[in-house]
């Protein structure tokens, strides 16, 4: 359940390793809101380049949290590509 969820994610916050980027991968990608940033916060921690196969959808997302996540990467990694998509996040009134 929701629960069960944020409290893998609280956990992680503290760990590394394959197997912990699998799991926090996993929670990225939840519908819950409150789950997925958790667990990006902690990918973009442990390596901004973890969120990169996700970051459509991060960018994408409704959550204006899970969106700054997806932001701080743009701004943390950024080539010619990653800068227009910055460009484009400054209109967000979030």
């Amino acid at each position: 359940g929701l629960t069960d969820r944020l409290v893998a994610a609280a956990f992680l916050r503290r760990h590394t390793g394959d197997e912990t980027v699998k799991v926090l991968l996993s929670l990225a990608r939840d519908p819950e809101p409150a789950v997925a940033a958790a667990a990006l916060a902690r990918l973009v921690e442990l390596d901004p380049g973890h969120v990169l196969p996700l970051l459509d959808a991060v960018l994408a997302s409704p959550d204006a949290a899970v969106r700054g996540h997806g932001v701080e990467v743009l701004f943390r990694r950024p080539d010619a590509p990653r800068v227009r998509l910055l460009a484009d996040r400054l209109a967000d009134p979030h």
